[in-house]
């Protein structure tokens, strides 16, 4: 077996987990998350419940949610800041789950042009050696039908694509409870009413935990990889 393998199986590559997004990695939904304006993230977000299911101890995690934000806004702001963390000295491996969409599909009517905004994020974290990972978007029922349209639009582009631009993909078609037109209507996995006084955008801690068994598989996929 080769030894990057042997030193991933025995728990001792350090390597840093990166979840960069909006307010679902944040973790607006879930138990003990903060609003918009706060710094509190919840504490059964996905990011934490997917760095749960990993089970290693070697990972570093680190969270990096903005509500309210896309993938434009970020790379103008907060994304700069975000990449001083990728330490390239202590830890073997980065790995980085980019989740944009939900705020985009909202705001813009062209799925490629927000692809090209998600592509710039992916390649400013490979530039610094990172290892990415797209998630496709979920629908918002918050928004009106046309929002579903376009995430229809953005995913189809996303899975055509993104070995161009990522490493890996959590392509949510795998789970229908988050990835159907009427997914958000459930409130056993969307929020309802949350803090932010929205339904159907946000997940519970049920549906941040559907989320996390999803994104884990690539990533323990990019760990395995020399």
């Amino acid at each position: 077996m080769h030894f990057f393998k042997l030193l991933i199986l025995a728990g001792a590559l350090k390597a840093q987990l990166f979840f960069v997004g909006d307010s679902i990695t944040f973790g607006i939904g879930t138990t003990g998350y903060g609003a918009s304006g706060s710094n509190v993230q919840g504490v059964n977000s996905f990011p934490q419940q997917t760095y749960a299911l990993l089970k290693n101890t070697k990972l570093t995690l680190v969270k990096r949610g903005y509500p309210g934000v896309r993938a434009d806004n970020y790379a103008s702001s907060n994304m700069a800041s975000d990449l001083l963390l990728v330490d390239n000295t202590n830890y073997r491996r980065q790995i980085v789950v980019i989740f944009w969409g939900a705020n985009d599909i909202a705001t813009y009517t062209d799925a490629a042009a927000i692809l090209t905004n998600i592509k710039a994020v992916h390649a400013a974290y490979r530039a610094k050696g990172c290892k990415t990972v797209v998630v496709t978007v979920m629908n918002r029922i918050d928004a009106g039908k046309q929002v579903d349209t376009q995430r229809q639009a953005l995913n189809t582009l996303i899975r055509q694509d993104w070995a161009t631009f990522a490493d890996d993909i959590a392509d949510l078609s795998a789970q229908p409870l988050l990835d159907a037109t009427t997914a958000p209507q459930n409130a056993a996995y969307f929020a309802a009413n949350d803090v932010d006084g929205l339904s159907g955008v946000h997940l519970t801690d049920a549906g941040a935990a559907l989320l996390a068994a999803e994104v884990a598989k690539p990533i323990q996929r990019l760990l395995l990889v020399p």
